[in-house]
């Protein structure tokens, strides 16, 4: 018992990790997801998107333009577990994770009370949304977890560089729209 007490939130965060994976070719596939996972292949083989631009800061869909985050997060994915859906899905599992032990140091920063870190981060576990969110590509979850990152965490070196690098990234987005639009 002592055991559980001690890793309660490791134990969660396997619990998490299970609850994620169990079923991970739910939901069904979506076109969104072929499209972002042969953008991810591509990406990961070539270096170039479906329009041969070599790493592109804006990718054009067929009827809107998508932020690059996604696609090269993905490609990451491809490139380790090739593509399937354990692939394209996993890295956003991954990321729900990390959202999960994010939570946790963040209401321990807040309150300073462990017992309403376990509360908030079991609620952020067990949520469907996020749950939902986390199997999928999209940037909800990315950004989700993004702003999570802040200066109160431990871990702080590493949340200035993930913010930073999608700052930068978000900054040349931006330029390259404005180009465009020109």
């Amino acid at each position: 018992m002592n055991f559980l007490i001690k890793y309660k939130l490791w134990l969660l965060i396997l619990v998490a990790i299970m609850l994620r994976s169990l079923d991970i070719s739910y939901p069904a596939f979506t076109p969104d997801e072929a499209r972002i996972t042969y953008r991810g292949f591509t990406l990961a083989t070539t270096g170039e998107d479906e329009l041969g631009r070599r790493f592109p800061l804006i990718f054009n869909g067929a009827e809107d333009y998508q932020f690059p985050l996604v696609s090269y997060i993905t490609s990451l994915g491809v490139l380790i577990f090739g593509k399937s859906d354990l692939g394209v899905r996993i890295p956003f599992v991954l990321i729900g994770v990390v959202l999960i032990f994010l939570t946790y140091k963040n209401a321990l920063f807040l309150t300073g009370d462990k017992k309403f870190g376990y509360l908030a981060s079991l609620l952020v576990a067990f949520s469907p949304p996020l749950i939902f969110l986390s199997k999928i590509p999209n940037e909800t979850i990315v950004l989700t977890t993004r702003f999570n990152c802040h200066r109160g965490i431990p871990y702080f070196q590493i949340c200035l560089i993930f913010n930073s690098t999608c700052c930068v990234c978000h900054t040349f987005l931006l330029r390259e729209v404005i180009e465009f639009k020109r």
